[in-house]
Formats: C-alpha cells, structure tokens, sequence
C-alpha cells in the first residue's frame, strides 16, 4: 500500500509542477506578450507614400524685449487610410496599387488629381 501511494503522490506533484508551466505559459501569453508588442510593434507615424514623419516645432514669443523660450511640440502628418485605384498611373502611387495604405493628406489630395 505505501508503494502505491508514494507512486501516486509523485504522479500528482509531476502534475502539479507542468500545471504551474502552463499557468505561467498562459500568463505570459495573455497578460505580459499584449503589453510588450504594444511597445516594440508600434506602426510609424509615416506617410508610406512620400515618408512624411513629425516634425519638433518650437517658437520664441517676445514679452518686453526679451524672448520667452516655449516648450517644444511634435507635429505629427494627418495620416489617413487610403485606396489605391489597381489602375492608377503615377509613379509614386504604383508599388501599392490596389492597396489599403497610410498617405497623408497631401499624398491622397494628388492621389485625386489626374
């Protein structure tokens, strides 16, 4: 009878112990991946047309005969989702023809020209 129930004890720890791998796997899995490719897989805030990115602005205002130094803003491109016609003639637009892509809006405003 001891013999049966060491074997079953040792049985019931080796499922204890892969049961807590797969817990951890699932954790991983659910919890800490999703965060992770949030940070590292971010799409670029760039045209993919023209390759329009942002731009650090900052402006001096003038308060008495001084300048006032102001904080520094990123301006970002108006970035839209935009068909290409599988059709269309301009070169710029021809490696993604009958694509969905990011243009700005510049990019989509001669996309509309002929």
């Amino acid at each position: 009878m001891n013999i049966q129930d060491s074997s079953i004890n040792e049985i019931i720890t080796k499922i204890r112990s892969s049961c807590k791998q797969t817990i951890e796997k699932i954790i991983i899995l659910v919890i800490i991946y999703p965060v992770i490719n949030k940070w590292f897989n971010k799409m670029p805030r760039m045209c993919q047309i023209c390759g329009k990115t942002s731009v650090m602005e900052s402006a001096r205002k003038k308060l008495m005969s001084k300048y006032n130094p102001t904080p520094k803003k990123r301006k970002r491109p108006n970035l839209q989702k935009a068909l290409i016609p599988a059709d269309i003639k301009k070169k710029n637009f021809k490696p993604y023809a009958g694509q969905k892509v990011l243009a700005c809006t510049k990019c989509i405003k001669t996309l509309g020209k002929d």
